[in-house]
């Protein structure tokens, strides 16, 4: 059948399903949808990457295939992505295209922050499918789908006044009175942080339109002005999997459009029906917060000296939300300790805070150095309506102490590292794990450091991706320095540096001026890069990034001993 074409001069024109811009055309993966009546079903897919989970996204695209629907369209992070190499990418896109098969009918996506995260996946994202957003019909619905992750510079993503330019000049000429539809990755209409975005939206709202995004692995569903918006969660992308309540699950929508009439069904990977109110307006403060875990915060605990027979700290319990949060606890069980108190259920009023003291009383001297992770963990519980929703919430509780720095290497083995950034990337200890000594010798700071490693990557090029050693060095009354070290790297300024590999590992020793300083913080980083084609490597420290542990103290503190430096 020849197909009708809408013709705007100079601007975008669109065949059913298959929109262009200029000679700029959708292609490759993105089908030619075809003509379809006043009467059709899509599916929305939610976000697979972001440590995936196994099998989800092929069980959920079997799944979709049995409603039959006449298109798919996906709310981005369709691939893991953060790679600059172009061959590792092709090879996840290989993996997604015999995924997407299984959809079994034509399918369109929103770029992700996973598919679009640099410069070298953006050129390739346009190679594959001609543009990055586009509009297209179906029927007499206009679908527009935009790309969030465009790279503005500085370090900004978002949308530029390019595409919120063409946008407008769709709507100028898209002026039918069906269905609009708008897909997007980041839920820019629920941040509202991006003008761009903003801008758009006044022109949206004026039309019956509902849109879709995805990014937090997290569901909400909204309405703005009474167009229905929806976040979706996850189609096998990271999650804790806390449960419909807490907006956690393996979902798409099916979404049926008859003669100008949106119905939309939420449906489990399963097939199992799911409430489209799962968390709305009235639950979203509660849920978020209680997903959030930042209604528990375990304030840290650095003591005088270790070892110690008591170690004292409070929980700060913080409720945002109009209703009052239950919170429960229970100590849990520590070598020759003991909690006070062993468990406590607390009412927290409605935006405000509650203060607990709680004490561990050890039996016998504790090092804190020896002292195994102490996880405290709460419940948190609101009701909503007619239901209650909870969720756990663990924090751990840095136990840390104030260390004499001398002749003799004091030596820390980090086994636990308190602050793991990418961690879906670091499994255990057998993946990766450190130990260093630091000690004075006259009137220099010697430090040596060791690594234990499953995979150790090297490159001549400092530059590259591989395992690194990262040492913040901040003397009292000056700022911190920042030395980062890879296999290979030698220094001889005021701050003498070598680092190798070993069997094991690197094996990096440092020497820095020492003379007048008094008293020093200290942090160790560890970047265990186990693939050259991952651009986010896991990174381990021995203590948080952000020194100041409450205002008394601060962590990763060292006196220098007097006597050492003579």
């Amino acid at each position: 059948m020849k197909r009708l074409l809408f013709l705007l001069t100079g601007l975008p024109f669109f065949a059913f399903g298959q929109p262009s811009y200029g000679s700029d055309t959708l292609r490759g993966a993105f089908s030619i949808l075809p003509e379809l009546s006043d009467t059709y079903r899509f599916v929305v897919v939610a976000d697979r990457a972001g440590g995936e989970r196994r099998d989800v996204f092929r069980k959920g695209a079997e799944q979709l295939r049995a409603c039959a629907p006449d298109f798919v369209v996906a709310v981005g992070d369709l691939i893991d992505g953060y790679t600059t190499d172009r061959d590792y990418a092709l090879r996840m896109w290989a993996e997604f295209d015999a995924l997407s098969e299984r959809f079994g009918a034509p399918f369109y996506s929103a770029p992700g922050n996973h598919d679009y995260s640099n410069r070298e996946l953006a050129a390739l994202w346009n190679e594959r499918f001609g543009r990055s957003y586009y509009a297209f019909r179906a029927g007499s619905s206009l679908f527009l789908v935009l790309n969030t992750e465009e790279i503005l510079g500085e370090g900004r993503t978002g949308i530029s006044d390019a595409q919120a330019a063409y946008f407008l000049r769709v709507l100028e000429q898209e002026r039918s009175e069906g269905p609009m539809f708008v897909v997007m990755h980041t839920p820019l209409w629920f941040t509202g942080t991006d003008p761009n975005y903003n801008l758009l939206e006044e022109q949206f709202l004026k039309r019956d339109v509902t849109v879709f995004s995805g990014h937090t692995h997290r569901y909400y569903a909204a309405s703005r002005q009474g167009r229905p918006h929806y976040n979706l969660a996850t189609m096998g992308g990271d999650s804790p999997m806390r449960g419909v309540a807490m907006g956690e699950f393996d979902h798409f929508f099916v979404v049926d459009v008859c003669r100008g009439e949106v119905a939309i069904r939420n449906v489990s990977v399963d097939g199992t029906p799911l409430p489209l109110d799962a968390v709305n307006e009235q639950s979203r403060v509660p849920v978020e917060q209680l997903a959030g875990e930042e209604w528990l915060h375990v304030v840290p605990t650095v003591a005088a000296e270790s070892p110690t027979n008591l170690l004292a700290t409070d929980l700060v319990l913080t409720n945002p939300s109009e209703l009052p949060l239950r919170v429960s606890f229970r100590a849990p069980e520590i070598p020759h300790g003991c909690f006070e108190p062993a468990e406590f259920t607390r009412e927290v009023r409605g935006n405000s805070c509650d203060t607990i003291p709680l004490r561990l009383f050890f039996d016998r001297p504790q090092s804190l150095d020896d002292l195994p992770p102490v996880e405290v963990a709460c419940v948190g519980c609101y009701r909503i309506g007619d239901r209650e929703v909870s969720a756990p919430a663990g924090k751990r509780w840095l136990a840390d102490c104030i260390r004499r720095c001398g002749a003799t290497p004091l030596r820390v083995r980090v086994d636990d590292p308190f602050y793991v950034r990418e961690d879906w990337d670091w499994h255990s200890t057998d993946d990766g794990r450190f130990l260093f000594e630091v000690s004075l010798r006259g009137s220099r700071l010697l430090l040596r450091i060791e690594t234990s490693d499953d995979v150790l990557i090297t490159d001549p090029d400092p530059e590259k991706l591989q395992d690194r050693l990262i040492v913040l060095f901040t003397p009292e009354g000056a700022p911190t320095r920042r030395i980062e070290l890879t296999a290979g790297a030698t220094s001889d300024d005021d701050c003498r540096a070598v680092c190798r590999p070993t069997d094991s590992g690197l094996e990096a020793e440092l020497s820095l001026p020492a003379e007048g300083i008094r008293r020093f913080n200290l942090n160790i980083g560890f970047v265990d890069c186990d693939n050259i084609l991952n651009t986010k490597p896991s990174q381990l420290w021995w203590r948080p990034l952000e020194m100041r542990a409450n205002e008394h103290a601060d962590y990763g503190t060292f006196l220098v001993d007097s006597d050492a430096t003579r």
